[in-house]
């Protein structure tokens, strides 16, 4: 028992060292921009277009896109919803302009929610933009991508899903899990994390779930020494806007379940539907605000209010 309790004190100390690192991480990068403040404008912009005070999510978007380059990412699609909120909201300058850039930056302006395909419509009428047009800008997106490197990963992805669903051997699945290690690291070595610049975003291609890339389960289905190797690196990009906090939560939380049996960002939801276990109940959401994660009941509540008629 004493051994077992030692072995659980290393590896909790381990994370935590690992969370220091991530601290010196965040100060070595403090002069650089830092991307925490515009993932907590997203969602503040995403809940007001959902709640259809478009006047104000542009306004939050346009005001935080005047300091930060955009990202869209996967879930918030923010830059679909700026556009969106532009058109709702009469706000027309430079709106040929700024669809242009989100089609040759993004690949494509959607928005996911209910008003998107009515709002896309109106965006592409207000924009003057014929199907040539967003054909060329779409190949211009297209042409800027790694290809070798997003099919690997998709490769990958596929493999990790594959070896689970059709086959129960553990021994199978370790193989695969140490195969996708392997290229994982030379993919971090190479190219540092492998952000949507590079890869694209899944929104941007007809892939179905299973196949599409997700590097947030080929992280987890990673070893402990892996995921403490490279939760420094993904803390990083985070902060930078290259990965989704949702992805560090994520790896970080399940080296806390698979230690110390709780979990720190909220990210686990165990089989009864209740959260597993928290380090800190009390600080749970002030936890989640200082890495870029919106209120832990966000998400629930985003969905209840999007599928409203």
């Amino acid at each position: 028992m004493k051994k077992v309790l030692l072995v659980v004190s290393i590896l909790f100390l381990l994370i935590i060292s690992c969370k220091s690192k991530s601290v010196v991480v965040e100060k070595s990068i403090a002069k650089e921009i830092n991307y925490i403040p515009y993932y907590l404008k997203v969602y503040e912009a995403d809940s007001l277009f959902i709640v259809g005070d478009f006047e104000r999510s542009y306004q939050i978007l346009d005001s935080l896109f005047k300091i930060y380059e955009p990202i869209n990412t996967d879930t918030y699609c923010e830059y679909g919803i700026y556009l969106g909120s532009a058109v709702m909201s009469d706000h027309y300058d430079n709106i040929e302009e700024k669809v242009r850039f989100g089609i040759r930056t993004f690949g494509n302006i959607s928005a996911n929610h209910k008003y998107s395909v009515a709002i896309n419509t109106s965006v592409f009428k207000a924009a003057h933009l014929t199907k040539s047009d967003l054909k060329l800008l779409n190949n211009d997106y297209f042409n800027k991508l790694n290809h070798n490197l997003r099919n690997e990963l998709l490769s990958m992805s596929k493999n990790d899903q594959d070896v689970r669903n059709e086959n129960i051997n553990n021994k199978n699945i370790e193989i695969v899990d140490e195969e996708n290690a392997k290229k994982l690291q030379i993919i971090f070595q190479t190219f540092n994390y492998p952000s949507n610049k590079l890869i694209g975003t899944n929104n941007a291609f007809d892939d179905s779930d299973i196949n599409s890339i997700n590097l947030k389960i080929l992280l987890l289905h990673q070893t402990e020494n892996f995921k403490l190797k490279y939760l420094p690196l993904i803390f990083e990009n985070l902060k930078r806007g290259n990965c989704d906090p949702e992805i560090y939560a994520a790896v970080y939380d399940r080296s806390m379940l698979e230690n110390t049996n709780k979990q720190y960002y909220g990210t686990y939801v165990c089989p009864d539907g209740s959260l597993c276990l928290l380090l800190d109940t009390n600080k749970l959401d002030s936890v989640r605000k200082k890495i870029g994660l919106p209120h832990i009941k966000y998400q629930q509540w985003k969905v209840k209010n999007i599928q409203k008629d």
